[in-house]
């Protein structure tokens, strides 16, 4: 045995590298702000953030039941069904940029002010492509020294909802929030040798 039993993985130990959307840069980038950490230099290709809750989802292969000779005996059916949208709770940073960056994600999809999709879109479908709405992100399981130890590759992922922001007085914790996202595969990779 490599390890004591009491080397276990703990529930604040995940990260995510979020990379910013084309459709979102170029929105950033439009943005006239003007102070050293202008949004325009801070989103430039991806993001951290400091996770918890759930960072993976279920998944499943299912089971088909095969009828013969009077019992049923249980097969795969070689087939994975979609899965369940990821919803992971972060803290809110202390300039808010994580749970804006979300928020501005979320309103390119339906605009708060015209009810459409993307106003700069602007029907140009020359110019512009969903693949510039949607990402990938990867998360990352940390070790108790915060090396990365397994990966969770999430490609083709919308976002789909962004939570309240769990605040009040009474609670001096930090600020946090959840957000939902749907995605089309995942990869999962060990880091470090398994041996």
């Amino acid at each position: 045995m490599d390890q004591t039993i009491y080397n276990k993985a703990r529930r604040d130990k995940f990260s995510i590298v979020f990379d910013i959307p084309k459709a979102l840069k170029d929105k950033i980038k439009s943005q006239a702000i003007e102070c050293s950490t202008d949004l325009t230099t801070r989103a430039v290709e991806s993001i951290q953030f400091a996770i918890y809750g759930t960072p993976v989802p279920r998944i499943s292969i299912r089971e088909i039941d095969v009828p013969y000779a009077g019992q049923t005996h249980r097969h795969t059916s070689y087939t994975r069904p979609t899965y369940t949208p990821l919803t992971i709770g972060m803290s809110i940073d202390n300039k808010f940029f994580n749970y804006w960056l979300l928020w501005a994600w979320l309103n390119l999809w339906n605009d708060r002010k015209s009810s459409d999709f993307d106003p700069s879109f602007n029907g140009n479908i020359t110019n512009t492509s969903v693949e510039d709405y949607i990402t990938s992100f990867t998360i990352y399981g940390l070790d108790e020294y915060n090396n990365k130890v397994i990966s969770f590759a999430y490609k083709n992922v919308i976002i789909t909802d962004l939570s309240e922001i769990e605040f009040s007085y009474r609670n001096t914790e930090e600020i946090g929030c959840t957000a939902s996202f749907v995605f089309d595969q995942l990869d999962i990779k060990m880091l470090i040798p398994a041996c």
